[in-house]
């Protein structure tokens, strides 16, 4: 019998991509929302995680867990137990594609709403902090208009778990 870690894709798509498993997501976005002093939500639809190509040319892409919440704001949660530096450009890439691809033909650029990636890592990616949750905004003092990068490294977390320590996550930028 194999055994499927708890950091394997297939684990946290079905621990939290499942519809039977929502109330389970809605409680991880929570809390991630009230580490960093953000309001909570309230419900949360998932929804299909492939990331369709346009066009032949184009990259397709299929995120771990896609969702949005009552205020209509998109949710990328991953999980990555190996990476490098290049894992930023892949998160830029996963947000970009899920921001952009919320407008049709004609609508009005007011009409995005945020996009919000979550990213739970088993590996350092940024070896210059010490912190388990990383938070990277485009307009940190709007909530409602607040577009999040987020990265949580395990091992950190961990420690921090075991210490009983807590951390301020939303004033890096990422490099």
């Amino acid at each position: 019998m194999e055994i499927i870690r708890a950091t394997s894709d297939i684990f946290f798509k079905f621990l939290f991509g499942k519809e039977e498993n929502k109330d389970l997501l809605l409680s991880f976005i929570n809390a991630v929302h009230a580490d960093s002093g953000f309001p909570l939500i309230k419900t949360v639809e998932i929804k299909n995680p492939f990331n369709i190509k346009n066009f032949s040319i184009d990259k397709e892409s299929i995120v771990d867990v896609k969702a949005t919440d009552e205020n209509g704001r998109v949710y990328d949660i991953e999980v990555q137990t190996s990476g490098n530096d290049i894992f930023k450009n892949r998160t830029l890439y996963y947000w970009a594609k899920l921001y952009s691809s919320q407008l049709k033909e004609s609508n009005l650029f007011s009409k995005l709403k945020p996009t919000i990636c979550i990213n739970v890592l088993d590996f350092d990616l940024f070896k210059e902090y010490d912190y388990p949750h990383s938070c990277y905004n485009t307009d940190y003092y709007d909530y409602h208009r607040v577009t999040q990068i987020r990265f949580f490294i395990l091992k950190v977390l961990i420690c921090v778990i075991r210490n009983n320590l807590c951390l301020n996550p939303c004033n890096r930028r990422m490099k």
